[in-house]
């Protein structure tokens, strides 16, 4: 079965690392830069898994969770991955469902193994 999965990220680069890390014949990556346009993204295909920044424009990552939160819709898990490294913003993070929260630069390897035990 192929995983649906919604990266959100402002930074191209970020896009391109994800890809190569997690790029195998089972995972199937959509990328959207802003908030805005991954909640637009979200409302039209079902994810399996959502990693997002928090900050960015439009729409903050917090505030697109928040926005997730409060549809209609099936909230799949959802990993922070932000260069934020704040105790306060991570516990918020966690309390409002975050599945994981990887702190930039990651890993590649830590990536993998979120990705796949979700």
């Amino acid at each position: 079965m192929i995983r649906k999965l919604l990266l959100v990220d402002d930074d191209p680069e970020i896009h391109f690392f994800l890809r190569s890390v997690l790029q195998t014949p089972w995972i199937s990556i959509r990328s959207v830069h802003t908030g805005k346009q991954a909640f637009s993204e979200f409302r039209e295909m079902e994810y399996d898994l959502i990693i997002t920044d928090i900050s960015m424009p439009e729409l903050s990552g917090i505030d697109l969770i928040k926005e997730i939160d409060k549809s209609r819709y099936r909230t799949p898990p959802i990993v922070i991955l932000s260069s934020v490294n704040d105790a306060r913003m991570i516990m918020e993070c966690l309390s409002n469902g975050v599945s994981d929260y990887i702190i930039k630069p990651a890993e590649p390897e830590r990536i993998r193994k979120t990705v796949y035990d979700l």
